[in-house]
């Protein structure tokens, strides 16, 4: 079993909106269950923690990889090249925390796995 940190808003940079950022879905990281995760993460409603019964950490790195290029070069590049369309979980993982970690099954987070549209060329950071 893992449990996985979700980011649950979208977060733009107003001084830079090119630069990567996490966005709402995108899951931050992967850890064994019974992981002792910190307040911060428990807490804050940026995140939210997902238990997800029979998901490996191996099933899972395509959801933690980010797109593919050097984001040092590109600033266009997302955090993370899927996530999670948790508009369509939000009966089991709510916009407003109901608890310290909600379950999910298996089912319904591989149903939900979307490809993140890569972003419009733009600027880079280096030229």
């Amino acid at each position: 079993m893992v449990e996985l940190l979700i980011y649950m808003k979208d977060r733009i940079n107003p001084k830079n909106p090119n630069i990567t950022n996490p966005r709402r879905g995108d899951v931050i990281i992967a850890n064994p269950d019974g992981f002792q995760w910190g307040v911060e993460e428990r807490t804050n409603p940026l995140f939210r923690v997902v238990r997800v019964p029979g998901l490996t950490v191996s099933t899972i790195e395509s959801l933690i990889a980010q797109e593919p290029g050097d984001s040092d070069l590109n600033s266009n590049l997302n955090f993370r090249n899927k996530h999670i369309d948790v508009d369509a979980l939000v009966a089991d993982i709510p916009r407003i925390r109901t608890k310290a970690v909600h379950g999910v099954s298996l089912t319904k987070i591989l149903q939900n796995i979307k490809t993140r549209p890569s972003k419009p060329v733009g600027t880079t950071k280096l030229s």
